[in-house]
């Protein structure tokens, strides 16, 4: 009778094991589900960078020094592969839109251009995509951190060698959306 109740007790606890490590790596693929979505609408904003330059460029001819930071930033978010410098290169980026709206009211007729109003809107909404993405990924950080932080899930952490994941946190910069009058 003993050895059943034993048995039984073993049989539970690794149940339980199991349990919990497949809760950890559900967790844990919804990390990496979050950042690959950040990602996604990263790309779609930095996709509509070129863009933005060489219409910018084809009205403003004396404004290089804004164009090369704004190239300078989409590259950087495009290299950008942990949360921390994807943060920091998308406040780069956002500066650089802020810059290049703000030289675009010194121009009346790049103002006036339908493309750049279509593509002032498009990078206001993919702003929008960004930022609940970004509140999505966080959300996913902070439920498999604190899993991973308290025991049992901490030996099962320990076990795969997972670390807490890094939050994206905004810069007071990128954290403001653009503020654009779209009623040109």
């Amino acid at each position: 009778m003993a050895g059943l109740v034993v048995l039984i007790v073993l049989v539970a606890a690794l149940v339980m094991w199991w349990r919990l490590n497949v809760s950890i790596v559900r967790l844990h693929s919804r990390v990496d589900e979050a950042w690959s979505d950040v990602l996604a609408q990263l790309q779609r904003r930095a996709d509509l960078v070129p863009s933005l330059v060489e219409l910018v460029r084809g009205y403003v001819t004396h404004e290089e020094t804004v164009l090369r930071q704004m190239v300078e930033a989409w590259s950087g978010l495009l290299h950008a592969q942990d949360p921390g410098r994807a943060a920091d290169a998308e406040a780069e980026l956002s500066r650089a839109v802020h810059a290049t709206y703000a030289v675009s009211e010194r121009y009346p007729q790049l103002r006036a251009s339908s493309n750049f109003l279509h593509l002032q809107r498009e990078l206001v909404h993919t702003e929008d995509k960004v930022v609940a993405s970004r509140r999505f990924y966080n959300g996913a950080v902070r439920e498999f951190n604190s899993h991973i932080a308290t025991w049992p899930g901490s030996s099962v952490a320990h076990r795969h060698g997972w670390q807490t994941a890094e939050f994206f946190t905004a810069t007071t910069a990128a954290a403001d959306p653009p503020v654009v009058d779209l009623g040109r």
